[in-house]
């Protein structure tokens, strides 16, 4: 979670029944905690930040990924501490493009070399 406001601490799903909020439209697991709270679905995480910093929304939500890349370049933003569910992704690949398993297979090796990802 990002905001502007300092003073917010969100620690689980129900705490955001008290704010407004934007996500990036797709992912499942905001989607199935947070029906019939004050939501926003955009297409892109970009349009998370702005709405926030527009002043829409008092939070956004984004993976921690999205999060590092976004706001280092955007001032005025802080990562809430405390994540509200930690979940494990999986990249699948067609049978179709098998030659690509070694490329990727040696890219996120190298990402968690460097630490971009554990």
């Amino acid at each position: 979670m990002v905001a502007t406001n300092s003073k917010l601490e969100i620690s689980q799903w129900n705490d955001l029944k008290a704010h407004s909020f934007a996500y990036v439209r797709g992912v499942k697991v905001v989607e199935s905690n947070t029906i019939g709270m004050d939501r926003l679905a955009l297409k892109k995480a970009e349009k998370v930040v702005k709405m926030v910093s527009f002043g829409r929304v008092q939070l956004g939500n984004l993976t921690l990924l999205n999060t590092q890349n976004l706001l280092p370049v955007v001032s005025g933003y802080r990562i809430l501490e405390k994540p509200l569910q930690v979940s494990f992704m999986y990249h699948y690949v067609h049978k179709n493009n098998s030659n690509l398993v070694p490329l990727l297979n040696n890219a996120i090796i190298l990402l968690r070399k460097t630490n971009e990802i554990k």
